[in-house]
């Protein structure tokens, strides 16, 4: 459990203290819980004079001070030996106090850890804050008397432990740090509350060690990539391995080692190790495909796969960070289906998924639960049957075990009626990694649009974009919107999202690349460093590699690529406090044809994401996930004056959902206080709060010395709520509390309760299921579709594009109709609201095309192969006047001796709905011979040339001629030239002559002999 306490500073009270005692002992070591990374964890020592009281007074542990409860006079302690504790059967007692000594470092957070018995169903609280360093400490009773609450947040203590996490950051904005850091507990004399593991918390002057995406533990799977040209075949499954400093690599598959690396100084740190290639896969199958990755030192891991045209890269997350949950986002795979894979980091891993869409290759049909058990290292993988058919939305669960999930489709278009497709490859985030801010900058390098997918996971998840209220999504929807290649936008949204940014296909982007994916880190989790790979392939050059960076504006000028500082030149644009560069990268250090580059901010963290775009290809990935960064704090006062603090505390009451204004004045204890407007409010008009909520309503200053707090404690009074749902058939009326209602939607009725506040009844009205149906899904253009409807008594159509034939139709059912292009026919109820739909699909047959080999039957080599490139095209038949009938896309036929003189061929091209085409084409016979004399005579008035004779052209032609010897004694280049007898102009000797001879003929056939001839003079 997570408590964040409201983020608000005033800047006249910031400041730090030195230190008044002894200095601070920092013990540096990692410490991982939730989300938060390697962290440096301080162990603060105790001021001496505090050593001398006994016991029974007040304790310190491990640099804590305790004292004794005026309320509750149980014993007090705190151990770090959990089982050591228990046995003590010892309790914090309710009112204790817990307090630091003295701090000279602002930390992030604090945490401790809570224990609960006999709470009957009851809540804890505790109110966190601190002591005053002035009037200074006399007894260990002034740890409680001098006790200043900054906020209280109730607890659900259950009969566990669990550790609660204080954020700290705005608190000390407001107080500053030369004081005693304290919290104090509250619970019920029935209830025992046991504290353990105080101390461990964050200093923002000891950032995150690493990304947290780095790590030495990985598990990663691949899946089917796709290339229509298969001389561009076989792809590779690489791992980019990279370090900051020196480490030892095992790879294993399964139980084989089948890699290690040893990153050096040498090798910069970097190695490449294709670990597969494309090969076949199984589908709805335990499969051993899963590769573990281990390192000795912590290493980042990208994952490609690779195929000339179609590559993607991932960056894979370490094992601690993978989860037992997660919601496939994805995008709808325009053609061979969406994929989607899982890796089991454990024995027996028991999956439980509801598919979607039915799965290719398989009997498995949409809406079919799935219970895989994988063994370690095992993977399993799925593929969505149909155009695009998607994943996203699937949740997918294990039996509490960690496993890795990656997701993707061979062939998606983006948008889906965009044209050209490209892999996608990622591996999915962690829904602990989800967060509700983020700033995405378009592509550089694309035009147009690029486009977001926005996945929520909670209902009613409302979206902002740039401020305006986009929409709301239910838990695993998906929202899509357009981000523009030439600006960025700030996404906020109400609960925790997943945000996937997506390139576009060439022809949409009216330039290089294909689609790609990239997970986008929310604002919180950026990172402070990261190195990273631009991959030079075929497809994609040195100088097309890109890289995208937002940062806050306080922490841009610290941050530097390949150590060279951000350039004005680079930056794209402001988005509120952050700062959008994009820069094309130049070529870094090389390893394996790989380029090396790094990023880093030592001051502030920032999100970071790398493209490279090609010739109809792309890739692209994140440079990781950090942990959760607080903004940058303000430059302290080196000098901050003396300042003393008050609380004044009072109480009201407000009804549910009422807004509660700010008084003028305020009377406390005889006193009367006018806070200023300008002081620090966290609570205005129209703001609501849970009853008993103890809310700082405002604080200020008096003269620099004076810093009052003002708290409310507001008692809410309840608005009784009740809802109601009904259903009605379309056209029928239902009557509710004297009120006739006949259509759907949402009514509400006020009353007024006991309490003096409203009660307010909901009732949801919707329409009971109306069906529609229709006798064909697709036809050809102007062909009869019937519609039939059920389930309602008005029949009021509408059709998008516009049906001119409906006009003659109203209230009829069912109807025909003839569309003559793909139309959505719809039934509204009374006021023109759709209440059910359905789309009828037209389609013209194809546009045809034929492509052949040649336009003739070469009487040589008598193979005739044609290819359908009809527009649209579904199925081909060929018919061959001289009886074969052949089926598919491409048809190849060897004739046999003897040979027709002719031979038609009508090709019948067809759509997805049968709507077809066709035409006839005829191929004449023709005789393409080559021949040579035997015998000639170089004296005499004939057959005094030897040379070449041919029935067709020629594109290039070479003749040699050699002696007995073998010496070349004549050659030529030109078809039209014959020889004469001679060498170097001089008679050569009668006998035989060995030739040989090559050509192309026009259509690119390459021939050639061997052959004699015998000279007689």
């Amino acid at each position: 459990m997570q408590i964040m306490t409201p983020h608000g500073h005033n800047p006249n009270t910031l400041f730090i203290r030195l230190m008044q005692y002894a200095s601070v002992l920092i013990v540096l070591f990692s410490w991982l819980s939730g989300t938060a990374c390697a962290q440096d964890t301080v162990d603060l020592p105790i001021h001496e004079e505090w050593d001398t009281y006994s016991a029974t007074s007040a304790r310190n542990v491990n640099g804590w001070l305790f004292c004794k409860s005026d309320i509750n006079d149980q014993s007090i302690v705190q151990r770090s030996d959990l089982h050591a504790y228990l046995s003590t059967g010892s309790t914090v007692g309710s009112g204790t106090v817990v307090a630091t000594p003295y701090l000279n470092q602002v930390p992030d957070t604090f945490s401790f850890r809570l224990y609960g018995s006999n709470l009957h169903g009851q809540t804890a609280q505790v109110e966190f804050g601190y002591i005053p360093d002035t009037p200074p400490l006399t007894s260990p009773s002034d740890i409680c008397a001098l006790f200043v609450p900054y906020d209280t947040v109730p607890l659900s203590v259950s009969n566990q432990w669990q550790r609660t996490t204080v954020d700290l950051h705005p608190y000390y904005a407001l107080h500053g740090t030369a004081h005693r850091l304290a919290i104090r507990l509250l619970n019920s004399y029935n209830q025992e509350l046991y504290l353990d593991e105080i101390g461990a918390w964050r200093a923002t002057s000891n950032p995150c060690k690493h990304p947290l995406t780095m790590g030495t533990d990985f598990w990663v799977t691949f899946f089917y990539n796709y290339h229509e040209t298969a001389s561009y075949n076989p792809g590779s499954h690489d791992l980019f391995l990279l370090s900051n400093d020196g480490c030892n690599i095992s790879i294993t598959k399964g139980d084989t080692p089948i890699a290690s690396r040893s990153l050096t100084s040498s090798n910069n740190h970097f190695s490449t190790v294709t670990v597969g290639d494309n090969s076949s896969l199984p589908v709805a199958t335990p499969y051993n495909g899963g590769y573990h990755v281990t390192s000795t030192e912590d290493i980042w891991l990208y994952a490609n796969n690779y195929i000339r045209g179609t590559q993607d890269i991932a960056t894979v997350l370490p094992t601690t960070l993978l989860d037992t949950a997660y919601i496939v986002q994805d995008y709808p795979a325009w053609e061979f289906g969406a994929q989607v894979a899982f890796v089991a980091t454990e024995n027996n891993t028991v999956l439980s998924m509801t598919v979607p869409c039915a799965i290719q290759g398989t009997t498995i049909t949409a809406g079919t639960t799935l219970t895989p058990t994988l063994m370690q290292g095992q993977a399993y993988m799925l593929i969505s049957n149909g155009d695009h058919s998607s994943f996203s939305g699937m949740e997918v669960s294990s039996n509490g075990k960690p496993f890795a999930m990656f997701q993707g489709g061979r062939r998606v278009q983006v948008p889906t009626s965009g044209s050209g497709s490209d892999l996608l490859y990622d591996q999915a985030t962690p829904p602990t990694l989800w967060g509700t801010e983020f700033v995405v900058a378009g592509i550089m390098g694309q035009n147009g649009n690029n486009y977001v997918r926005i996945t929520s996971s909670e209902d009613n998840c409302s979206v902002t974009i740039d401020g305006i209220p986009t929409g709301i999504i239910n838990r695993g929807q998906s929202l899509e919107r357009p981000i523009p290649t030439t600006a960025a936008k700030t996404i906020v949204t109400s609960k925790p999202t997943c945000v996937i940014l997506y390139l576009t296909s060439y022809a949409t982007a009216g330039s290089s690349g294909d689609p790609s994916s990239i997970p986008i880190p929310p604002v919180k989790n950026g990172i402070r460093k990261s190195r990273f790979v631009s991959p030079n392939t075929t497809e994609i050059s040195s100088n097309s590699h890109f890289l995208n960076i937002i940062c806050d504006t306080a922490w841009g000028s610290q941050t530097t690529v390949d150590g060279a500082p951000l350039s004005s030149t680079d930056m794209l644009t402001t988005v509120g406090r952050y700062r959008v560069w994009r820069i094309r990268l130049i070529p870094g250090n090389a390893g394996s044809q790989q380029w090396l580059h790094h990023v880093e901010n030592p001051q502030g963290a920032f999100v970071a994401y790398t493209y490279g775009l090609g010739n109809w290809e792309s890739y692209s990935y994140s440079l990781g996930f950090g942990c959760e960064t607080p903004p940058p704090e303000p430059d302290p006062d080196p000098e901050p004056p003396e300042v003393l603090h008050d609380t004044i505390r009072f109480s009201d009451t407000v009804c549910q959902g009422e807004a509660y204004s700010m008084p003028a004045t305020f009377t406390v204890g005889g006193l009367t206080y006018n806070p200023p407007a300008e002081g620090h409010i966290e609570m205005r008009a129209g703001e609501t709060a849970t009853a008993g909520t103890v809310v700082r309503w405002a604080s200020w200053e008096e003269n620099d010395t004076l810093v009052h707090h003002l708290c409310l404690t507001l008692t809410v009074m309840p608005t009784a709520q009740s809802a109601l749902l009904r259903s009605i058939i379309a056209g029928d009326t239902l009557l509710f509390a004297d009120t006739a209602i006949a259509l759907a939607g949402t009514y509400r009725f006020l009353y007024t309760a006991a309490n003096g506040c409203d009660s307010v009844v909901t009732l949801v009205v919707s329409y009971e299921a109306v069906g529609l149906e229709t006798s064909a899904e697709g036809l050809c253009p102007g062909e009869e579709v019937v519609l039939t409807a059920t389930g309602t008594h008005t029949y009021l159509w509408s059709a998008t594009p516009h049906d001119p034939s409906l006009d003659s139709l109203q209230g009829q059912n069912p109807i025909s109709v003839r569309p003559e292009q793909t139309t959505t026919y719809s039934l509204l109820d009374a006021t023109g609201n759709v209440i059910a739909s359905i789309t009828v699909g037209v389609e013209p047959p194809p546009t045809l095309c034929i492509e052949s080999n040649r336009s003739f039957i070469d009487y040589d080599h008598p193979v005739l192969s044609l290819h359908d490139c009809s527009s649209d095209r579904h199925h081909t038949t060929w018919q061959y006047s001289d009886g074969p009938t052949l089926n598919g896309e491409r048809a190849r036929r060897h004739f046999h001796h003897p040979l027709p003189d002719s031979v038609s061929v009508t090709m019948t091209s067809c759509n997805r709905y049968n709507c077809c085409a066709d035409t006839t084409v005829v191929f004449v016979t023709k005789i393409r011979s080559v021949w040579f004399p035997n015998i000639f005579f170089p004296d005499q008035q004939s057959n005094n040339r030897f040379g070449c004779h041919t029935s067709f052209e020629t594109q290039d032609f070479e003749l040699y001629i050699y002696n007995r010897q073998g010496l070349l004694v004549w050659h030529t280049d030109d078809i039209n030239i014959s020889w004469d007898g001679t060498h170097d102009g001089t008679h050569v000797p009668q006998g035989a002559y060995v030739y040989r001879w090559y050509l192309t003929d026009i259509y690119g056939e390459r021939r050639d002999g061997i052959g004699t001839v015998t000279l007689i003079r």
